[in-house]
């Protein structure tokens, strides 16, 4: 796994993580919550695995670390520790959101949609 793919997904996968949690509590108001409870759990146990991936990656290959370490209502910064130094990445409140509906959209639908065909 490449270098940015693995800081992109150390950042979004957590946001995905809490939506999807947050979804499915919203969810167990719904008639027939246990079909929607099913789906979350598979989703979100998925994504969870999708984390631990990462983060097995984002520590053996590059021995790095990320952190928030500023949000403003313009700009959310995040700090990338890795042997070659410091790297600041800053991102604008619809930049993650843009990226974290990407992620969100293939876990609903490409992989959400297939867990039920199995």
């Amino acid at each position: 796994m490449d270098r940015h793919r693995i800081i992109q997904q150390a950042i979004i996968l957590p946001i995905v993580l809490t939506l999807f949690k947050r979804d499915r509590e919203t969810f167990k108001t719904f008639t027939f919550e246990y079909l929607y409870e099913q789906w979350f759990d598979e989703i979100i146990e998925h994504v969870q695995k999708d984390i631990l991936t990462n983060k097995q990656h984002m520590y053996k290959e590059y021995k790095m670390h990320i952190e928030k370490t500023e949000q403003t209502k313009q700009l959310v910064t995040y700090q990338v520790v890795d042997t070659n130094g410091k790297q600041l990445l800053n991102f604008t409140p619809d930049e993650l959101k843009a990226r974290t509906e990407t992620y969100m959209l293939h876990y609903l639908f490409e992989l959400g949609g297939d867990s039920h065909g199995k």
